[in-house]
């Protein structure tokens, strides 16, 4: 009855975009978007430190390194608060930009969606955690070093650095914070400053 298109209807696949930035309830899709927060918070983490140590804020480095290395270590460890804390953060640093003149590139808003999707994925968690089913969430494994970095690693240090990571990420909210509001009162005109340089006469005496 196919050629009368009187056969079941196909079922549409998954979405791609959908599997990524908003899975399903499932615990198998939860922990995976943990592993994703985990590698976007790390990626974040590395990058922001190569940028600051380059201009010679080495504080801000460390700083800035050991908050997102440890809240991805919180994200994959499906700590709510820690997903909150780093998608927070990451707006404010967005807002600054915005605030500066830069204006967010796609893979930025991407990592935002990321970013709030951990916090969801993680309520999730805590909601499988309450079975008491060790057997919920997929078996972590340890056969490679990217199996041991991203499964075994926060699972070991997460209870040790728990309240490490909440003492740097008042920190460093506060000096985000701090930041954005200095910048929103006393925002960059980027324009006036040029039109300003080109407005500057050198005077030349003739030589006597």
């Amino acid at each position: 009855m196919g050629y009368l298109g009187l056969s079941d209807p196909v079922e549409k696949q998954d979405n791609l975009f959908r599997r990524i930035f908003w899975p399903g309830d499932g615990a198998c899709d939860v922990d995976a978007l943990g592993q994703r927060g985990f590698w976007l918070c790390a990626a974040v983490g590395i990058i922001s430190f190569a940028v600051y140590f380059a201009h010679g804020q080495w504080l801000l480095a460390v700083l800035t390194f050991a908050f997102f290395w440890l809240g991805g270590v919180g994200v994959r460890e499906h700590s709510t608060a820690a997903a909150i804390i780093v998608a927070v953060a990451y707006l404010l640093n967005l807002t600054a930009s915005l605030i500066a003149g830069a204006f967010p590139g796609v893979i930025a808003i991407a990592a935002v969606v990321l970013l709030i999707a951990n916090i969801r994925g993680t309520q999730i968690a805590a909601r499988w955690a309450k079975t008491g089913d060790p057997e919920v969430f997929p078996e972590r494994m340890r056969e490679t070093w990217r199996d041991r970095l991203v499964d075994q690693m926060p699972a070991l240090i997460w209870p040790k650095t728990r309240v490490v990571f909440f003492g740097v990420a008042a920190i460093y909210l506060l000096l985000a914070a701090a930041g954005t509001v200095i910048l929103a009162r006393h925002p960059r005109h980027p324009a006036v400053s040029q039109q300003e340089q080109r407005s500057v006469s050198i005077e030349v005496k003739p030589a006597p």
